[in-house]
């Protein structure tokens, strides 16, 4: 019977660590989401890439050999070279991540505490408890102390921004 018990409430706790997981991903894709709409092409190059993707292709174009002298012979085929934007419509959490602290949203620590709430996130998601036994009340006191100080870095951010309400 204990035991029944402890797993069940190892499931709250799971559920607990990805609901607040989940919370962190969509203030920080909001609040990136904003810095990008109000500063485009301005916006730190960090922000501008979670929200894009570019894509280099190269296409060989005959099969003629190329030779330039260049601080020395250099020879290769004859490629057309194709580099395309498209937008992201759902960033990476990593990558909002990096962009929050490029941005000054918050330091290396809340950084690297945000992505250890990420991975426990994956760990449960993809079932892969070798590494982990059991998620208890500490994980989910943890995972609600980094949604909090991160809920305070966001609202001193925007509310710093001259585009903030």
């Amino acid at each position: 019977m204990v035991a029944a018990q402890f797993k069940r409430s190892e499931g709250f706790f799971k559920t607990d660590v990805l609901l607040y997981a989940s919370i962190c991903e969509a203030a920080l894709y909001t609040a990136l989401h904003l810095v990008h709409s109000h500063e485009g092409a301005r916006a730190h190059q960090a922000v501008k890439d979670c929200f894009r993707t570019i894509e280099d292709r190269f296409h060989k174009i005959s099969s003629y050999k190329a030779s330039m002298n260049i601080q020395g012979n250099v020879t290769g085929d004859l490629c057309l070279h194709l580099t395309r934007e498209e937008p992201v419509s759902e960033p990476k959490f990593t990558s909002l991540i990096r962009a929050g602290k490029a941005i000054g949203i918050y330091d290396a620590n809340l950084e690297q505490r945000l992505d250890r709430l990420r991975n426990e996130r994956n760990t449960i998601h993809l079932a892969n408890q070798i590494e982990r036994r059991e998620f208890n009340n500490r994980d989910r006191t943890r995972a609600k102390k980094i949604t909090e100080d991160l809920r305070v870095k966001l609202k001193d951010f925007v509310e710093s921004q001259p585009w903030a309400p």
